[in-house]
């Protein structure tokens, strides 16, 4: 929450436009902050905003690490991250970095196909482009004795074959240049191209983020698209009404720590 209010005043200061994305939109909507099960804070800018944030960001507490500014960084969209108070334990940071730390993404939308068949074409191809990276990352995570024979015989195979994770690099450039592939302002859609792990759904009508509305998420409120219906519908469907019990869980299993 700190994090995500750091960004807000930032970008209200410097007159950026960001709109809170995927379960923290659906949080902000369906019950007014967080998921109860979530486990992350998610933030969307169009491509010429998020260039924007990312030429002008600062902070006194909190460090950006996106490609286009950090070359330790192995993802085609940036972090805001609490370096100075927080640790994360066995995070895919590369060899070279010490430590990650407790963070929010900030997702740049780009244009997309208005051919859906199109779109689809041009995912795939990132979805194939993210399996490699998804692996050169994990092979820079450490050994962990604590963790079954099986995961640290495959991290070793990983280490050997993506050279410890340095080839990771490549293949973040790669998909940045596919999701840009489309130049702005010639479809009336934009998508989130830039996270290969993330489904297709994530494909909304440029009209809908011409105009925002703050919400109210936990006892404060931020930006979101004044039609968060169509994006939440276009995204999950029936969003109002909450997964299985079963299937109601965060994502993300890492260690973090307070320093």
């Amino acid at each position: 929450m700190e994090i995500l209010q750091d960004v807000h005043d930032f970008c209200e200061k410097n007159g950026i436009v960001y709109y809170l994305a995927a379960g923290t939109l659906l949080g902000a909507v369906r019950h007014k902050g967080y998921i109860p099960w979530d486990d992350d804070v998610d933030v969307f800018m169009l491509r010429p905003e998020y260039n924007k944030f990312i030429s002008l960001y600062q902070s006194s507490r909190y460090e950006l690490m996106a490609i286009e500014n950090d070359k330790d960084c192995i993802n085609p969209y940036a972090h805001v991250v609490d370096l100075k108070r927080t640790y994360v334990k066995n995070m895919y940071y590369p060899h070279h970095r010490k430590h990650f730390g407790l963070k929010i993404d900030i997702f740049p939308l780009d244009m997309a196909s208005d051919s859906r068949e199109e779109f689809d074409a041009q995912f795939d191809e990132m979805l194939a482009v993210g399996q490699y990276l998804w692996k050169a990352r994990h092979a820079n995570c450490h050994f962990d004795l604590g963790k079954p024979w099986e995961y640290n015989r495959k991290l070793f195979a990983d280490k050997r074959h993506y050279k410890n994770g340095r080839m990771a690099r490549q293949f973040v450039e790669q998909i940045d240049a596919i999701a840009q592939r489309v130049p702005w302002g010639t479809t009336q859609h934009v998508a989130l191209q830039a996270c290969p792990l993330k489904n297709a759904r994530q494909y909304f009508r440029i009209e809908d983020f011409n105009e925002r509305v703050l919400l109210d998420f936990e006892d404060r409120k931020f930006w979101a698209p004044k039609n968060y219906h169509e994006v939440l519908t276009a995204e999950f469907g029936n969003y109002m009404t909450p997964p299985p019990e079963d299937m109601r869980h965060g994502e993300h299993t890492w260690d973090i720590y307070f320093k």
